[in-house]
């Protein structure tokens, strides 16, 4: 066998021979609430009642066999047969170990409706970046401003339709370029060469889609 040295023995022999101290816990302590030490709770088990199926033999007269009960459950209650100010329901394992140590228990989980959303909208924005030579859409415009002025002022007007230059513009512009080109691009380009050539730019009252360019003189 083995055999301890004294060491050994001198070491261990107290702590493994001694007993945990005496805390005087009886079990009444452990069935108390932490917060209502005077309640307590004790297991009242419920009626049994008998299964569908033995219900079912006993209504057809078959008395024999092994009768099969079901209970409902067990019920928590306090022991002086009175009621508790919060209703709670306790079941054996983590519930009921709960109450015995103090612990709060879960409330059941409230979930927060879901948010409205918002309908997903497609918009039809320019996926890539359009590629337009303005400087020579300002050449080509201030080309077909001087052409339409020139027959303007064989007809006796002073002003030139903004409209008319750009219902002949594509003779000015490449194919190629051409579906990049907007209104916006031959706004720009007519307010640039306003401000370099002298240009005036003025509504047209007949006609809100149009305006009026006086070429200097």
């Amino acid at each position: 066998g083995t055999t301890l040295t004294e060491a050994a023995l001198a070491k261990d022999g107290g702590s493994c021979s001694t007993l945990p101290p005496d805390l005087n816990c009886t079990p009444e302590v452990l069935s108390c609430l932490f917060h209502k030490p005077e309640t307590r709770l004790s297991r009242r088990r419920r009626r049994l009642q008998p299964s569908a199926s033995v219900a079912e033999a006993a209504e057809g007269g078959d008395a024999g066999g092994a009768a099969d009960y079901e209970s409902d459950g067990d019920d928590w209650a306090p022991a002086d047969g009175g009621e508790m100010e919060d209703e709670t329901s306790v079941d054996e394992g983590a519930h009921a170990d709960a109450l015995v140590s103090g612990a709060p228990v879960a409330a059941p989980l409230q979930l927060v409706a879901e948010p409205q959303k918002v309908a997903q909208i497609k918009i039809g924005y320019a996926k890539v970046a359009k590629q337009v030579d303005i400087k020579g859409l300002k050449t080509g415009v201030w080309e077909l401003l001087q052409d339409v002025d020139s027959e303007a002022r064989k007809a006796g007007a002073v002003q030139v339709s903004f409209q008319e230059v750009l219902q002949q513009l594509p003779s000015k512009v490449e194919a190629s370029q051409l579906p990049d080109v907007s209104f916006a691009y031959c706004f720009i380009s007519l307010l640039h060469l306003a401000n370099e050539r002298g240009l005036e730019i003025a509504d047209d009252k007949d006609r809100l889609s149009d305006l009026r360019v006086t070429m200097p003189r």
